[in-house]
């Protein structure tokens, strides 16, 4: 999960905080081949916009995230392909995900498959990016369990790193860019990640979360965060 890093400025009230998550939507933005020729055509790439909706100017972006979906299932028993190629032939970020939890016979690893997972559809997170006036009240974690919540339906497992993600100049042009492991942001990440149920997979920064375990909810974080409305926001569960 490479996420934007933390910045100083606290300029919103927890009730402004509150606000915003309660008026944020996730706009996803994606493509999809209706026939696939190539194995890379099985992970379906998705922009998401984080948009505060009841914002003073209107609507505000208040940062991005890119998700890829991988039809693994698909590819595997409808098409034939060997998983490898659909990680492999895609990008070097998915050729790693591969190697950290396949083995040599297209099998999940036994840390994997002792979770209970069975089918080969996956979710992952490759970065969260937040403008730097909403970094350090907790919204972040929000985002990505809500991400869980709304692109996991159909898998079982979710996987990301915990890197951070910035707005970087390119060409003329701004664009989201990861950046290398820092070593004070990572471990702040990398523990956001195991507070939402992720687990460390042995030996690497590569975190996954089954979906067939119990894990927080976006409507839990919420109450964790404002004890107060509880009944608020169980009424709107």
């Amino acid at each position: 999960m490479k996420t934007s890093k933390q910045t100083e400025s606290k300029r919103f009230t927890r009730d402004q905080v509150r606000s915003i998550i309660e008026s944020t939507e996730l706009r996803a933005e994606s493509c999809a081949s209706l026939y696939r020729f190539d194995p890379d055509e099985f992970v379906r790439e998705t922009k998401v916009k984080f948009i505060i909706v009841d914002h003073p100017a209107g609507q505000a972006e208040m940062g991005a995230a890119q998700i890829f979906l991988i039809n693994g299932d698909l590819a595997r028993y409808q098409y034939d392909w060997n998983l490898f190629y659909v990680f492999d032939v895609h990008s070097q970020d998915l050729c790693d995900i591969y190697e950290a939890f396949f083995t040599d016979d297209d099998e999940w690893i036994d840390e994997v498959r002792d979770c209970g997972i069975c089918n080969y559809n996956i979710l992952y997170i490759d970065y969260i990016y937040l403008k730097p006036e909403y970094r350090g009240y907790g919204i972040g974690r929000i985002i990505a369990k809500g991400l869980v919540e709304e692109f996991a339906k159909w898998g079982e497992i979710v996987v990301t790193r915990p890197v951070p993600a910035e707005l970087v100049e390119e060409d003329g042009a701004q664009i989201i860019a990861c950046q290398p492991e820092d070593e004070t942001v990572t471990p702040k990440l990398a523990a956001m990640c195991k507070s939402l149920g992720f687990i460390r997979l042995d030996r690497t920064n590569i975190f996954f979360l089954p979906l067939t375990a119990e894990y927080p909810t976006v409507s839990d974080l919420l109450k964790k965060m404002f004890p107060e409305h509880k009944k608020r926001v169980k009424g709107r569960s």
